[in-house]
């Protein structure tokens, strides 16, 4: 009987253990996600800051006549 313990015992540690290391997994995963999300809002402001760019350049090249 001792040792059908001891076996549940290990059982609920080593299914304890998997869900740790499951969590740790998932919250690697949300940083990694927060950390490309950041990494593209800042794509989308450099876009739009060359869209601005861009449309200032030609309306300044437009008074030129080639």
């Amino acid at each position: 009987m001792l040792a059908s313990i001891y076996n549940i015992v290990k059982s609920v540690e080593e299914v304890a253990q998997s869900t740790n290391e499951g969590a740790q997994g998932t919250t690697n995963i949300a940083e990694k996600t927060t950390g490309i999300v950041e990494l593209s809002d800042n794509v989308i402001k450099q876009a739009s800051q060359s869209k601005v760019s861009a449309e200032k350049l030609l309306e300044m090249v437009s008074v030129f006549k080639v």
